[in-house]
Formats: C-alpha cells, structure tokens, sequence
C-alpha cells in the first residue's frame, strides 16, 4: 500500500461540497525532522490530496519535477480510511525492557540504562497515531493515499472522525457510480455526496438514494449492484462488499443470492467481533433459504 507520509499544513474538510466541489484537501510536507529542514530550505517534497469533482487528486511537487495522479471516480473500487499504530516498536520495546530487567541483577547501571531505552521504544506505540487514506483502482498492490498524523490547524482539528466520515461518503459516491448504467447523466460531486446517508459499514441501511433519472429496470441495477459485492467478497474485501449487496437488495428485495452473500459477509466480519454481526447474518440467511427453499 502506498502511503506517503506527511506532515499537514493545511486541510479543508466539507460535508456538504463547499462552492468549488471540495470535500476533502490535504496538502503536507514530508514527514520528520529531515523534512521539516528540507522544507524549511525550499528543497522539500510537498504533498497534496484533493477529493472534488468526481476525481481524486495527487500532486507531489519538489525541486526534482512534480507529479500528478488524477483518477476519476468511476476508475477507483473503493475508498479506504483508518488509523495504524507502530505496534512492533512495543513488541520490540518490551523485549528490550524484559532483557534489561533481568540485567539488573548483574550489571545495574546497564540494565537500568536498557530498561529505559526499552520502556521509551514501547512508549512510541501509546503516543503515535497515523491517519492514513487510501484509494484503490481494483488490484491490491495498485493503491495510492497519504498518511498522516491527527493536527490542528487553523483551530479545526483533523481526526479520525473526519477522515472515516469522507471516506463514507465517497464509497456511497462510488456505489452510485458503479451500479448506475452507462450513459447516465452524472450529477455534480456536491449533490452527490448530498444525497448519501452519513455511515454504512456498521449499520444496515440503504447506503444509496434511488436515481430519479434512471428508467432501467431495477432488477438489471440489482444485479450490477450484487455482482460488484460478489467480486468484493471474493476478494475477502466483506465490509466494502456490504453497500454493494446492500443496494442489490433495496433495487430488489427478493434477490435471493445478495441476500446469501450478503449473510457470509456478516458471518466473515462476525469473526473478528463475536455478537456484532449475528443477528443480521441470520436475517438474511433465513431470507435466502426462504426464497430458495434450501
């Protein structure tokens, strides 16, 4: 997955689509103190995304060239959006903490001076936080997207609620786009977005408003719609497949095999939370078996 790393010096985040079509800016420096100097001498590389008018926007910039990544929506498969932790610096710091305790009984100052190296390699696990965003066209390795950690700037504060709230509303974006037939009109990027629920991946809703413009038969969008979440449950992608399965069933409620994928998704993601997903796994796989008799 590429994620460049950066540093944010300014951020725009509109719900709504501001005038100019912008949902989401970021723009940063290299991250680290090497990037701060290089930055601060005009040598650096500036980084920028920017999500507005049905494309999603990269530009890295420095002394070298600039570079462009432009990729409409209807070329990307999905959005994704999250936060990492360094977790082997704790596994790393608590091996040398655990070799420095047992030092102590031979050599104190050493292991007092290993225990403390060791407990502050552990200590970057608890105070460092990386927001990542990331859009993939189709494969798993042909993915683009910056990362960085949560700032203030200009007195708002870019989060982890922001970043997952952008993130929710460009995979309804995309749901749209990807399940509506050729040929049909598309709207501007801010009544799109508009026209999205806020959140889909823990709730069961319908994550895509109908189309008045649309005159194909539902049933030909239902399938569109499943075979898109079909090929992500194959890809073992289930919360991504979820809208997808979703929207099939909302087109077409009888849509015995969505309704059949749509439960091994919830069975798949039920195992990395017992309970959570349960009762809506065995809601539809007594829809399907009651639509197929099996």
């Amino acid at each position: 997955m590429a994620n460049t790393k950066i540093a944010v010096k300014d951020f725009q985040f509109d719900p709504n689509g501001s005038p100019d079509g912008v949902l989401l800016e970021i723009t940063g420096r290299t991250a680290g103190i090497v990037g701060f100097i290089l930055d601060a001498l005009k040598l650096g590389t500036t980084s920028s995304l920017s999500i507005r008018q049905g494309e999603v926007h990269f530009r890295f910039s420095n002394l070298a060239g600039t570079e462009v990544i432009m990729c409409p929506f209807n070329a990307i498969r999905c959005a994704e959006g999250g936060v990492s932790k360094p977790f082997w610096n704790l596994v790393i710091g608590l091996v040398i903490a655990l070799y420095g305790l047992f030092s102590l009984n031979t050599n104190a100052v050493t292991g007092v001076v290993v225990l403390l190296i060791g407990g502050a390699i552990a200590a970057t696990y608890f105070l460092s936080k990386d927001l990542y965003i990331t859009f993939s066209t189709g494969s798993m390795t042909d993915t683009q997207g910056l990362a960085f950690s949560e700032e203030i700037i200009n007195g708002n504060k870019l989060n982890l609620e922001m970043i997952l709230d952008a993130i929710d509303r460009i995979n309804n974006h995309l749901v749209s786009i990807h399940t509506q037939p050729a040929g049909t009109a598309s709207r501007t990027l801010r009544d799109r977005i508009r026209s999205q629920p806020a959140s889909w991946v823990t709730q069961e809703t319908s994550v895509v408003q109908a189309n008045d413009n649309i005159s194909v038969d539902e049933a030909e969008r239902a399938e569109v719609a499943y075979q898109e979440g079909l090929k992500f449950y194959k890809m073992e992608l289930y919360e991504t497949a979820l809208p997808y399965l979703q929207q099939a069933i909302k087109l077409k409620t009888d849509h015995a095999n969505a309704h059949g994928c749509l439960a091994r998704c919830y069975i798949e993601l039920d195992k990395a939370n017992p309970g959570k997903y349960t009762t809506l796994a065995q809601k539809h796989r007594q829809i399907y078996r009651d639509l197929t008799g099996r």
